[in-house]
């Protein structure tokens, strides 16, 4: 789906995958098999690497409890999704009380400040918060800013969706670099 509205016009640069194409998740990960686990994994990596893009973006957020100490975080790649070549990871301390949401859009609007200062004209940021990217396909008033920080960026954006903790090294990377954010000064 694309994201339109006021923000995200019909032909805009932008577009927001909630789900994998061809994949409807029924199953927590905890109730899946290792072979449905490896299946789903092997499925995310291709869907990236199909992007094609010059630049993958994961981000991550993250907080204690679901309420306290937040981080985000953003990690920029080149390369294959199975092996990512790392040029840059942000780390930015979150709000004392947040939730993990808040911190989710913290690292998306992180990784739309490092990109609109890029000349890639294909972009693609995975994130594991599918309730963000469904929040910023309706473009409802609670993204505006992450929306306004992301129609900065040049070229063509595509905001995926990705399963958590089934091993991508992108996604770990950032899971990893958002817990540090969470024990930044300040």
């Amino acid at each position: 789906p694309w994201a339109e509205g006021p923000l995200c016009p019909a032909d805009s640069r932008l577009e927001i995958h909630s789900y994998l194409p061809g994949r409807t998740i029924n199953k927590k990960k905890e109730d899946m098999t290792e072979k449905e686990t490896a299946d789903l994994r092997g499925l995310a990596l291709e869907v990236i690497d199909n992007y094609n893009a010059e630049l993958v973006t994961y981000t991550d957020g993250s907080c204690k409890a679901g309420t306290t100490d937040g981080g985000a975080a953003a990690v920029f790649t080149t390369g294959p999704a199975a092996q990512p070549a790392v040029l840059e990871t942000l780390r930015e301390k979150g709000r004392k009380f947040t939730s993990s949401y808040e911190e989710e859009k913290a690292s998306m609007t992180i990784a739309a400040k490092w990109l609109a200062t890029n000349k890639a004209e294909r972009k693609l940021i995975c994130t594991d918060s599918q309730s963000l990217t469904q929040a910023l396909s309706m473009t409802s008033t609670d993204t505006t800013k992450v929306l306004e920080s992301l129609n900065t960026i040049q070229g063509h954006v595509t905001i995926q969706w990705i399963p958590a903790h089934i091993d991508i090294p992108g996604n770990e990377l950032a899971d990893t670099a958002a817990k540090e954010a969470t024990l930044l000064e300040g």
